[in-house]
């Protein structure tokens, strides 16, 4: 293990502390601490071994990892090696430019030697692309939904034709078996009959354009297998076809379009043919954090630990220090390294420190959330809160299917009155579920909430979030965009994302291989800024036709017409054009097209009202609005609330209903199954956002999974007020009459 003094300027008495009194000063001044590092923090600031960081909500882990880091920065000697920042997120990397950014220190750690960044972003830049480029292949874009959609479209090739039709015949026979097999009355029937009558309908094009394309490539020679709902199965093709395949899956890959999980694949084979990847990389980083442990999958976790921890001769191993929090693994699509694995996190073979305090709540949501830890923390989380602006009623709302459109207003009164000396301006007030998928079917008697929309009917999906950029058409980025100045009051957003829509444009009219070396398109289309970017490589006319029409189609109250979408369309034509050197565009490009169905500004189902993430409540009689923003619990990881409403909501059964037994008590999570400890993470992270008062509205009655109903009475309700919560049954009305 390196020894990480020997690249300080610091304190090198390996009997002392690193860093001085003065230093920690320093550090607390630069990041505004007015009440400075606890003794928890304090210990892990001055550790420079391999160590594990457990940190519970609140705890400051990620305000005690940019300290450590800019303390590092103060005396790091080195011009040649640096420090290595890895994540799931760039939430590291953002906090250091917002905190540090203009400190010499925080310009230090943005630049090389150093890199912090995510998990991918690494694996890209120091081996899958450098692997690529050994084989003459560039990384054009990564981007799963894009992947597939080339893929399908290669397959439409005559060299492909045999196994594209192929395929579709698979499709064909497995419906029809079910239609043979199953009972006229079942879902699986009708959905298998209605199948093979659109089918029929179809086009062969359209047919093979429907062909299942969750294909993983699991190494560099192109082997497959197929994903479905995250489980690997094989092809279970003949060997001619399955080779016809690979060969589209590569001719795909040549062209420098990706699916995320492939850059693991190429950073693998590198790993596997060039030993020399291991002595470059670990003396280039001595030092490796790790932050947001807990949602390193398996196969990540493996892959960091063969290039950075693994025993190799002659090569040492780094210093490495990872933070995070097991009872808030929520992101892993992969499970995380078990405990008896070669890696897991947290470890029992290093040291360990724990950040208990939490500085975001007062012991009554930290005795409530200690009851659904899978983790349990050593020493016990404790919550520190001291003001006294109200808050502490946290409560469980009960209902019904009749009083479940209800639930979100009575929250909303309920937040007033628990917290009524609050300022209401400085609040931030959100409702959060375990998943936000749209329903298939209307929710039925007696049934589960299984939606956000169930509860709160104008609520858009995960498509409308800032990042999303898989949409299949150029409207569809504009109806985003529109969405996003609504949502957020800043024409920028909206700007940005129209922007990704016309560069995805360009790339789809040069996905066949055109050379587009030497095009504006090529030179701008990683920029960070894609609006600036596109704006910079136009001429004047263009450019303010872009400006002029664009935003007012952002900033108008009234929705797009048709007619209205014919003059945007000529405006892009031209800046297509201009991008890719005047290639004509076909009128038959269906990226641009029209599209009347899903305008997300108007909906029948919600009397034409805006769709919105927001629900507005208005405070009589000053007739003030309170909003309270809704979204998954994974949106709002790392968030601090005023206060939280957790919704029931799954298309699996009814998640709440299921952990009953851990709501009372009369189950440990040491016992839960591992799909129970998935859930009870989830609920974990979303019990702990909040600083004043956090609510879970749960159906009294519900089916469960298989049909089984889940029923609270009024026993097991009153069993609820001895865990700290108050209940109370929600009323049509919006009141709630408490138990």
């Amino acid at each position: 293990m390196s020894n990480i003094r020997e690249l300080l300027s610091c304190n090198q008495d390996l009997g002392a502390n690193p860093f001085t009194d003065d230093d920690i000063q320093w550090v607390e001044g630069i990041l505004g601490l007015s009440n400075g590092f606890d003794e928890h923090q304090l210990l892990v600031l001055q550790r420079l071994d391999d160590l594990d960081v457990e940190a519970c909500p609140g705890s400051g882990k990620t305000t005690v990892l940019v300290a450590k880091l800019a303390l590092l920065a103060r005396y790091w000697n080195s011009k040649t090696q640096g420090i290595c920042v890895l994540s799931m997120t760039n939430a590291a990397r953002e906090e250091i430019q917002d905190r540090l950014g203009e400190t010499e220190e925080g310009q230090k750690l943005l630049s090389r030697p150093h890199f912090i960044g995510t998990i991918h972003s690494f694996f890209s830049e120091f081996l899958a692309k450098p692997y690529l480029n050994s084989k003459g292949i560039a990384i054009v874009n990564i981007d799963d939904d894009f992947c597939r959609s080339q893929r399908l479209r290669t397959l439409q090739k005559d060299n492909y034709s045999e196994v594209a039709d192929y395929l579709v015949a698979k499709q064909v026979e497995n419906k029809t078996r079910i239609v043979r097999t199953k009972g006229e009355h079942t879902q699986e029937y009708q959905k298998a009959a209605a199948w093979l009558v659109e089918h029929e309908a179809k086009s062969l094009e359209e047919r093979r354009y429907g062909i299942p394309s969750s294909w993983k490539i699991t190494d560099e020679s192109y082997n497959l297998v197929s994903v479905n709902f995250g489980k690997e199965s094989s092809l279970d093709l003949p060997e001619p076809m399955e080779n016809l395949l690979k060969e589209c899956i590569k001719e795909v890959a040549h062209k420098g379009v990706f699916c995320f999980s492939d850059l693991f694949v190429y950073s693998k084979a590198l790993m596997k043919y060039s030993g020399d990847v291991f002595p470059i990389l670990r003396k280039r980083f001595p030092l490796l954090f790790i932050d947001e442990a807990q949602d390193t999958s398996s196969s990540q976790a493996l892959m960091l630990h063969e290039l950075f921890s693994s025993n190799i001769d002659d090569i040492e191993p780094v210093t490495r220090q990872r933070f995070g929090d097991a009872n808030q693994t929520i992101y892993t699509f992969e499970p995380p390294m078990s405990a008896d694995g070669i890696d897991p996190y947290p470890s029992t073979q290093i040291g360990r420190l724990t950040l208990p305090v939490s500085h975001r709540f007062d012991m009554s949501v930290s005795e409530i959330a200690c009851n659904f830890e899978t983790h349990p923390l050593n020493p016990k989380m404790q919550g520190v809160r001291q003001d006294d602006k109200g808050g502490r009623g946290h409560c469980i709302l009960v209902f019904n299917e009749d009083s479940r459109m209800a639930v979100i207003p009575a929250f909303a009164k309920l937040v007033t009155e628990e917290i009524e000396e609050l300022d209401f301006d400085l609040a931030k007030l959100r409702i959060c579920s375990h998943i936000q998928k749209e329903k298939d079917t209307a929710v039925s008697e007696g049934d589960y909430a299984r939606t956000i929309r169930d509860y709160f009917p104008p609520y858009i999906a995960d498509k409308m979030t800032k990042d999303y950029q898989q949409h299949k058409n150029l409207i569809s980025y504009l109806r985003h965009a529109r969405y996003l100045v609504r949502e957020t009051q800043c024409l920028s957003t909206g700007l940005e994302k129209v922007s990704e829509g016309i560069l995805k444009g360009c790339y789809l009219l040069s996905a066949d291989g055109e050379e587009t070396k030497g095009t504006r398109f090529a030179k701008i289309k990683s920029a960070p800024n894609k609006y600036r970017a596109i704006v910079r490589e136009l001429n004047e006319k263009c450019a303010k036709d872009f400006a002029s029409k664009i935003v007012g189609t952002l900033v108008t109250n009234e929705g797009i017409t048709k007619a209205e979408w014919a003059t945007i369309t000529s405006i892009v034509t031209d800046i297509i054009q201009s991008l890719l050197g005047s290639k004509e565009i076909d009128s038959s490009f269906e990226f641009l097209e029209w599209e009347g169905e899903g305008d997300i500004t108007q909906s029948s189902d919600i009397g034409g009202a805006d769709r919105t993430n927001i629900y507005r409540h208005e405070l009589l009689p000053s007739r003030k609005v309170l909003n309270f923003k809704l979204g998954t619990v994974h949106s709002v990881k790392g968030q601090t609330h005023t206060a939280t409403l957790l919704l029931d909501c799954t298309n699996r059964g009814p998640i709440l209903g299921q952990l009953k037994p851990f709501f009372l008590g009369s189950k440990l999570t040491s016992e839960a199954t591992s799909q129970q400890k998935s859930w009870l993470n989830t609920l974990y992270v979303g019990l702990t956002r909040p600083t004043h008062l956090v609510c879970v509205a749960i159906p009294e009655s519900h089916k469960g999974v298989r049909n089984n109903t889940v029923t609270w009475n009024e026993e097991e309700l009153a069993a609820l007020k001895s865990k700290g919560w108050k209940v109370a049954r929600v009323k049509e009305c919006s009141s709630l009459e408490y138990i």
